[in-house]
């Protein structure tokens, strides 16, 4: 995990504790779309994570479920995603500090 503020990841945080709670969750993956984004962002900065949200909103639904498969969580099937999923084959946990 980064260091230091991410503003984008801010404001991801805001529109998932206040916003997405009262709009109700409508993300078809898990973890949800907001969580994801939080963690793509702060694992990857602000360029590679907002590049790696836009992906996963663009390809969300039916076609990722058949990559991705799903899961059962509290009566409800959700598209398995998570971010160690799609993380870029240049990303190696090593180079971390």
């Amino acid at each position: 995990e980064r260091s230091g503020f991410n503003p984008a990841a801010w404001l991801i945080r805001i529109f998932r504790d206040h916003v997405s709670a009262v709009d109700s969750d409508r993300c078809p993956s898990y973890p949800s779309c907001s969580h994801y984004s939080v963690q793509a962002l702060e694992k990857h900065g602000i360029i590679m994570g907002w590049m790696m949200v836009v992906d996963r909103l663009i390809h969300e639904g039916a076609a990722e479920e058949q990559v991705s498969g799903r899961v059962l969580l509290n009566g409800r099937y959700y598209i398995h995603d998570p971010l160690s999923n799609n993380d870029f084959w240049w990303y190696r946990p090593d180079d971390e500090e």
